[in-house]
């Protein structure tokens, strides 16, 4: 049985969560420009959708949602693969 490296698991999380915000944070700057970029930084996305620009939002939350699920799941699996390739090489 393998052993379950706590600290391993934990960073791949954080990563996980940093490439999220990130993303979030250019696809904002994307569609927005500055206005609502100090939201995302702090990753309070949830005060942007209920703003004054309700229309601006439900057109581009979509499409947002889109992009965002195409290139995080693009990163996620290179990740995974790569990360499992470097294993193999180890011989754990």
């Amino acid at each position: 049985m393998k052993k379950i490296n706590v600290l391993r698991v934990f960073s791949d999380g954080v990563g996980i969560y940093l490439i999220i915000l990130i993303l979030d944070f250019l696809i904002e700057l994307l569609i927005k420009g500055y206005s609502g970029t100090i939201s995302t930084i702090f990753g309070v996305t949830v005060k942007t959708i209920f703003n004054a620009e309700q229309q601006l939002i439900q057109v581009t939350m979509t499409s947002r949602v889109m992009i965002f699920l195409v290139i995080f799941l693009g990163i996620l699996i290179a990740g995974r693969y790569l990360w499992i390739k470097s294993f193999d090489s180890k011989k754990i």
